[in-house]
């Protein structure tokens, strides 16, 4: 099931992924189904069977919203109804840009700089994201399947995050939404689903895992933003067509694969598989981490580790997103306390040992210290505001981990601190 997003600058690449699709197409053991939902209100949304060779239309559903959750969950009923299977693959295709969900639309409505092209009915032969384009025009804007081009125009006015972004209805999926969409799904096949992909930027984090940990067994997708061409669909169903009785286990490792093998060493992209049944494990190794690493922020030794840590590790198109595996890696190599390298050797272990990562794929020296999950570390800003996102305690990892208040003590011990007048 492969839910196209496409009412926003993706529109294009969108029938370039169809076209993959058809080259391969449904056969008696898989059947190919997809939603499109293409750029402007004028434009329906239709589902389609893809067939090898073709695309059979199956419903016009006139415009739709597909930052709503209704309109996923329809979808995914309509597929299990109509194409029941013994395993179910939901591919999530859009902008992606990990566990923030700040409403960018909003944002952009309120901000003096962008609100007179962002009032809904106003332009609506052009979409929003070219608007910004053309209003912000010395952005470096291209069309890199999932790096948003509305997330780069507000990068200026404080950047946004969250996934099926829909520039005709102003909306897209929060990560309660997801939660909400999956759970329907859930219920409707009467157990996880197997493989939820997410063919957009920056998803694959540990909150987002957590998140989906209850109605979903493997996630696949990526830390580093996604190159323009996104998946490989043809690759992908050709090794499935050969294979159709494959796991979600090798059916996730073989997109990582196909995905590795599409781009060469110049490309810095990421592609990963997460076992998601391993969340609340590793959730509770951070835990562990955080517990270490807080009551030791004043220590000196300790917070040049720190630091050095943060400075060294590798980061992605946000640099608050950090690869986890490489932060508690260095972390122990630069510090002294063993209860803190203890720790980090617990999280190290889960990811790999335990195979919280099932596969694992880069390519390109940006991102050659990737491990398949990153995970929300802020950088210091200029005004040290000592501050994490608001929206971060939404998370059902912020809330059951401590990882988050690590975060609040450890940005808040950066503060400067205001001089005292002298006494005369």
């Amino acid at each position: 099931m492969v839910y196209l997003a496409g009412d926003n600058d993706l529109d294009d690449a969108g029938v370039d992924d169809l076209n993959e699709m058809k080259k391969v197409g449904s056969t008696e053991d898989i059947n190919v189904v997809a939603q499109f939902d293409r750029q402007g209100p004028k434009v329906h949304t239709r589902r389609y069977f893809v067939g090898k060779g073709g695309l059979w239309k199956k419903a016009d559903l006139g415009e739709t919203d597909t930052g709503s959750p209704a309109v996923l969950i329809d979808f995914a009923r309509w597929a299990i109804k109509n194409y029941p299977a013994e395993h179910y693959m939901l591919v999530l295709w859009n902008h992606g840009n990990g566990w923030d969900d700040k409403d960018i639309y909003r944002a952009a409505r309120t901000e003096p700089a962008l609100r007179n092209i962002a009032q809904p009915g106003r332009n609506n032969r052009r979409n929003f994201s070219s608007l910004l384009r053309n209003r912000i025009p010395d952005l470096n804007f291209r069309r890199t399947v999932f790096r948003s081009s509305v997330t780069r125009a507000l990068a200026m006015v404080s950047t946004t995050r969250g996934i099926a972004y829909d520039d005709t209805s102003q909306d897209f999926l929060d990560n309660r939404e997801l939660k909400k969409a999956l759970t329907a799904i859930q219920k409707m096949i009467g157990r996880k689903l197997d493989v939820l992909g997410m063919d957009a930027c920056m998803m694959n984090m540990v909150e987002i895992g957590y998140q989906l940990r209850d109605h979903v067994t493997l996630v696949v997708g990526s830390e580093e933003i996604e190159d323009e061409n996104g998946w490989p669909y043809d690759k992908v169903l050709d090794a499935l067509k050969s294979k159709p009785q494959m796991t979600g286990h090798a059916l996730s490792t073989e997109i990582v694969r196909c995905y590795n093998r599409k781009y060469d060493s110049k490309s810095n992209v990421t592609q990963s598989a997460c076992d998601l049944s391993k969340s609340e494990d590793l959730g509770k190794a951070i835990d562990g981490l955080a517990a270490a690493l807080t009551p030791l922020i004043m220590d000196p030794a300790m917070r040049f580790a720190m630091l050095t840590t943060r400075a060294q590790v590798q980061s992605y198109y946000r640099p608050d997103y950090v690869d986890l595996y490489d932060l508690c890696g260095l972390l122990a190599g630069h510090c002294s306390s063993k209860e803190v390298q203890t720790a980090c050797v617990n999280v190290q272990q889960v990811i790999k040992k335990e195979r919280f990562v099932v596969a694992n794929g880069s390519k390109g020296s940006a991102v050659k210290d990737s491990h398949g999950v990153s995970i929300y570390f802020p950088e210091r800003s200029k005004g040290a505001s000592g501050r994490i996102s608001p929206l971060y305690r939404n998370l059902d990892f912020a809330r059951e981990f401590r990882w988050a208040a690590f975060l609040r003590a450890w940005l808040k011990s950066l503060e400067r601190r205001a001089k005292q007048k002298a006494t005369p």
